[in-house]
């Protein structure tokens, strides 16, 4: 997640999901273990990612997700409920 997109997030439901802006079209999370095949899709609109109409576990920000967490509830006070 770009960090310019950090103020736009919301956290819901127990603090588990992150509610905002999409940076992708497409994530596709199979690992190759599927053979998917995805048609038509656009990036109108999508500021990042631009160049990569599909997301893939390559593509994920490095680092530990629960630090990430951490550091953005520390510096969103009363963002989440």
């Amino acid at each position: 997640m770009p960090e310019e997109y950090y103020d736009r997030l919301k956290l819901r439901w127990f603090d588990k999901f992150f509610e905002g802006p999409s940076i992708g079209a497409v994530k596709d999370t199979t690992g190759g273990h599927y053979h998917v095949r995805i048609e038509n899709v656009t990036m109108e609109g999508f500021t990042y990612n631009a160049d990569r109409p599909i997301l893939t576990e390559k593509d994920e920000r490095p680092g530990k997700w629960f630090e990430e967490l951490r550091r953005w509830k520390a510096t969103h006070e009363g963002v989440h409920p």
